[in-house]
């Protein structure tokens, strides 16, 4: 709990400097979204090709075995204080690396490394029949200096790549309806939108309830 309390701080104190106090305060206290899942086969993937003026670009996959040797530098405190707390869950993380800099970072999970009976709280929301062979993806992070540049949609296709590679066949994940960029870069790379959800968070309670059948 003190881990998790501690991320949440630090992620107040960033969006303090970034979008001030009070809408701080606001995001702590109540957030309210349209929660989109969406599933990808990844025996169909789109070609992977390095983004133009990609310069030297880097994917790494961190685990907790690795993390203390790599030599990379996070965009916020809050991403790296995460780390320790999300390998305690058995999560893994691949990482968007130029010259040492983190650009965008995101985690995966799967059931034979979970080392919890819930593989991810988000898998029991969304109703996902995650098998052994299946990944779910979540909190993607991208510095702001590297987003406009389709570094984005390089680096989750980088992913699938990857996971493909490793042996899996089908990749799970969410989005907010209102983050357009972050549909574009799901649609962009061929993610299947699954039925959407209401998500509500009371300061640390949080909510989780269907919107019906969506017809994309």
């Amino acid at each position: 709990m003190f881990r998790f309390l501690k991320i949440k701080y630090l992620q107040f104190l960033e969006h303090c400097r970034q979008k001030g106090v009070g809408s701080a305060i606001k995001t702590v206290l109540f957030k309210e979204e349209e929660a989109v899942p969406v599933v990808k086969d990844l025996a169909n993937l789109k070609k992977l090709a390095e983004p133009t003026g990609g310069g030297d670009l880097k994917l790494i996959e961190i685990n907790q075995e690795n993390f203390k040797e790599i030599n990379i530098d996070y965009p916020t405190l809050s991403r790296k204080a995460r780390a320790s707390r999300y390998f305690r869950k058995g999560y893994r993380s691949f990482a968007l690396v130029k010259e040492g800099e983190v650009l965008g970072d995101l985690w995966y999970v799967s059931k034979k490394d979970a080392r919890a009976k819930v593989v991810h709280p988000h898998v029991d929301w969304f109703g996902i029949d995650l098998r052994d062979d299946d990944v779910y993806m979540f909190d993607m992070y991208f510095t702001p200096d590297g987003r406009g540049q389709a570094l984005s949609t390089y680096f989750m296709n980088s992913v699938l790549h990857k996971l493909r590679e490793s042996g899996y066949q089908n990749a799970y994940g969410y989005f907010a309806s209102h983050n357009i960029p972050a549909l574009w870069v799901h649609r962009l790379v061929g993610f299947r939108e699954l039925p959407r959800f209401a998500l509500r968070r009371y300061f640390l309670f949080e909510t989780c309830k269907p919107k019906g059948t969506h017809a994309g």
